[in-house]
């Protein structure tokens, strides 16, 4: 049985706002008031696995982001604490927002990001919680425009996944499996 840490939003919520309340703050100039998770006992965070078909379109890291040179998909981590607080789509709409800064897409809360799911990752010095939502297109993608986590990006088929297993971001394939899109 896999484990879970929060086994609702309402329970992930709580969790964000007490590790906010205990210092874990930094202020942009923005205004925002964003996590600094280097201190949590449990990131959070949350993926966006974008589908055409049978294929999946995955995203190289760059220098300037963790697993330099591993190929991923869209992700951040959940750390704006207004919205946190104040939206009930939290999760939701900090992935919009990602797909926003990462390939460029202006997506909107009509958009059909379908959710699948929550994965674990509980290793000595990772605690990982990521929630998960799946884009599928049967029409035309976007353009892509990444910004400097990326370097390149491909469509890839999702049957030939495994054979690029030591590119991928660690848990890329098991996360997929349970979200039921491999």
């Amino acid at each position: 049985m896999r484990q879970v840490f929060f086994p609702d939003r309402a329970s992930l919520r709580s969790y964000l706002l007490q590790v906010a309340a205990e210092d874990n703050l930094e202020a942009l100039a923005t205004s925002d008031r964003v996590l600094n998770f280097r201190h949590v006992p449990i990131k959070v965070g949350v993926t966006g696995y974008v589908l055409k078909g049978d294929r999946i379109l995955l995203l190289e890291r760059s220098n300037l982001v963790q697993f330099p040179g591993k190929w991923s998909t869209v992700s951040g981590y959940i750390d704006n604490i207004d919205w946190i607080h104040d939206r009930p789509q939290f999760c939701r709409d900090h992935l919009i927002q990602e797909f926003q800064e990462e390939v460029g897409w202006q997506l909107s809360d009509e958009t059909a990001l379908r959710e699948c799911g929550t994965y674990t990752i509980d290793e000595p010095g990772v605690k990982l919680h990521l929630e998960m939502f799946a884009l599928e297109f049967d029409q035309a993608v976007p353009e892509i425009r990444l910004n400097g986590e990326h370097t390149a990006y491909q469509w890839q088929s999702l049957n030939q996944l495994a054979a690029l297993e030591p590119i991928l971001m660690p848990h890329f394939i098991p996360a997929l499996q349970v979200a039921g899109l491999l």
